[in-house]
């Protein structure tokens, strides 16, 4: 079992930069519990993909980029890992592979809340956190097409963005009380505007 050895309430987030969307999540959150909880929790980011995953997937971040320039390849490998039975198949292949990264990234990063805002991370890290009791939240950052990687019933609770995103996680077997819609997290900068709005449309 992983015991948390900080004073407060300890929260670790699971990212990674495959996109800006996962990162800016995370921080946002951060920032959120900074603003609303000031001095009240600890947080750390982990990427895990540069920071535990072996190889070749520890390159995802950096060949993300290159990923996207080849579109028709980056659709077939959604289409083809995106369903239930596709998911879990794809996930169980890669399991022994990544089951002793996934382990040391448990072990190494004890904590009191696990936020993941990476689909593809969760699955596996609730599988090593299988004989260990530490409560796992999934946040959504997709607003309508979400992968099914996205979903899994362990989690405590997903927050999704979008009433789709929720309907699509009842479908894939969420209980209605696990997964809740609250929109996306955003910076506090854009949610308190730096002027009146006759000031911004000038600027703009």
């Amino acid at each position: 079992m992983s015991l948390n050895k900080h004073e407060k309430p300890h929260i670790v987030f699971l990212f990674s930069d495959t996109g800006g969307g996962h990162r800016s999540a995370a921080q946002a959150i951060i920032e959120a519990l900074e603003i609303y909880y000031p001095n009240q929790v600890t947080t750390e980011m982990i990427d895990f993909f540069i920071e535990y995953a072996p190889p070749p997937l520890d390159l995802a971040p950096a060949t993300y980029a290159q990923m996207n320039q080849v579109p028709e390849l980056w659709k077939l490998g959604y289409r083809l890992s995106n369903g239930k039975r596709r998911s879990q198949f794809i996930q169980e292949v890669l399991w022994p592979y990544i089951r002793k990264s996934t382990a040391s990234l448990v072990n190494e990063h004890p904590c009191d809340l696990f936020v993941s805002v990476l689909p593809l991370v969760n699955t596996p890290i609730l599988k090593a956190l299988e004989e260990d009791p530490i409560p796992y939240m999934t946040v959504i950052t997709d607003m309508v097409t979400t992968h099914a990687f996205w979903y899994n019933t362990r989690a405590i609770k997903t927050l999704a963005p979008t009433e789709e995103t929720r309907d699509r996680g009842l479908e894939f077997g969420l209980d209605p009380e696990q997964i809740k819609v609250v929109c996306q997290p955003i910076g506090d900068a854009f949610r308190r505007p730096s002027g009146s709005k006759s000031e911004l449309r000038v600027q703009l």
